[in-house]
């Protein structure tokens, strides 16, 4: 049986349930239950779903087989081709079953926090999803919710949202999220990506050392790791060390290109160190080598542009640095190298407009990063009476797909962070940060 048709008896039924002969309600609401119980045992998780819908409508006070049925429906969700998205029909049924729960006082509740958070996850919304797992770690055991399952995406949420934190330059707040991420679960599938992220941090304050230290100790337990590489090729860098970041970036392309990861922006790494140490035409090659595989990618223009700049081309710098502006109009790196570069050339007003233009840009990065109410559903999820019998496929693409290239179309995977902060304007011998290069990294998916 289909569980939306089912629904929609159930929620015809909810405001004054009856039932023929001598049972009560109580007999008819345990006979349920205990179906409910053996259906899951069986792995007949849908119908499991509808004996609990059933429960629902036999007493008004069984927000918690709600909430219970709202998880079973997102975990069948997840289990199917093409995972758990927003289109699917048991996201539609997991969201209704929330909405009802909420109206039903069950604000506070863990299961149905955990359910709030993992759809918030399809979403995107990480910040309000963080804050649910939260609410369902710390009262998991109260009402029964699997402890270890919520210990696992809470820590998932800390890690997610300690990114969110790097990118709002919000870093002692990331460092204190990844710490009680690594003391939760010593050892966990995303350590890897919790750790980078850390040292990220620590880069961000200058604590390059301290980031060096984390780094090393990643790639010693996981020299396979091409990220963690990556990353310590940044700190080196950083740090004036040149010719130990070039080696890093060898060896993160090499771990990438043999588990066929995608490695572009280590590319771009690479050659903004062989910018710095003068050797122009290796530049060069590497950065047009990239634009043959991204056209007019930003991160290549403005590579691009520091090669004319160092040869003494300002004005070939600047018209470069125009085009990388209208295709990447909020890169922070690529305004502040052109509004610096305009301004040495007498372009005044030009210069003023890019410096106004970064500096709300620079204030919409920081604003805070902040989840909304924990009973927060929205409105147009899905009517209040049903769930409509047209919805979408389960295996249908969900409306906010991963851009291409990416590996997330599932639905449940982490959201892809934006690049963190970039770090201040460079001084006119030392080229600034390439765009997209210093992105947290988002922990992996384990569906």
């Amino acid at each position: 049986m289909r569980i939306a048709p089912l629904l929609l008896i159930v929620l015809a039924s909810l405001a004054t349930p009856t039932y023929a002969g001598e049972e009560t309600s109580d007999e008819w609401f345990a006979w349920h239950q205990a179906r409910a119980d053996e259906l899951l045992a069986a792995g007949r998780v849908d119908e499991a779903v509808e004996e609990l819908f059933a429960c629902a409508a036999i007493k008004a006070s069984a927000m918690g087989q709600l909430a219970d049925a709202a998880i079973l429906a997102i975990e069948s969700g997840v289990a199917r081709p093409g995972g758990l998205t927003k289109t699917s029909r048991h996201y539609r049924v997991a969201e209704d079953l929330i909405r009802h729960a909420v109206s039903r006082g069950g604000k506070g509740d863990a299961r149905l926090a955990f359910a709030i958070g993992r759809l918030r996850w399809v979403d995107r919304d990480f910040a309000l999803a963080h804050d649910m797992f939260k609410e369902a770690y710390e009262g998991a055991e109260a009402v029964g919710l699997d402890v270890e399952m919520a210990r696992r995406w809470y820590y998932r949420g800390l890690v997610n949202r300690a990114g969110m934190l790097i990118e709002a330059a919000r870093f002692d707040e990331a460092i204190e999220d990844i710490g009680i991420a690594l003391e939760l679960v010593p050892g966990h599938g995303d350590e890897v990506a919790a750790k980078i992220n850390l040292a990220d941090a620590h880069r961000h304050r200058d604590e390059r050392k301290r980031s060096e230290e984390i780094l090393l100790g990643v790639v010693k337990e996981h020299p396979d790791a091409a990220r963690a590489w990556h990353t310590l090729g940044q700190v080196l860098n950083d740090m004036g060390r040149l010719d130990d970041a070039l080696d890093a970036f060898d060896r993160s392309i090499l771990k990438a290109s043999a588990t066929r990861i995608p490695f572009d922006d280590t590319l771009v790494a690479k050659a903004r160190v062989l910018l710095r140490m003068g050797r122009l035409d290796e530049c060069e090659r590497a950065a047009e080598g990239y634009l043959a595989v991204r056209r007019d990618a930003p991160a290549g223009l403005f590579l691009l542009a520091m090669i004319q700049k160092e040869r003494g081309e300002p004005y070939k710098a600047v018209k470069i640095l125009r085009r990388a502006h209208r295709l990447s109009p909020e890169d922070e790196t690529i305004m502040s190298s052109l509004g610096r570069f305009l301004f040495e050339l007498g372009e005044v007003e030009e210069g003023e407009r890019i410096q106004d233009r970064l500096e709300k840009v620079r204030a919409k990065r920081r604003a805070p990063v902040d989840g909304a109410p924990a009973d927060a559903v929205p409105d147009d999820a899905v009517p209040d009476d049903a769930v409509p019998d047209d919805a979408a496929p389960d295996d249908a693409a969900p409306d906010d797909a991963a851009p291409e290239g990416g590996d997330d179309a599932a639905g449940e995977s982490p959201d892809e962070p934006a690049p963190t902060p970039d770090e201040p304007a460079p001084t006119p011998d030392e080229p600034a940060p390439t765009p997209d290069d210093d992105a947290p990294v988002p922990p992996a998916d384990d569906r």
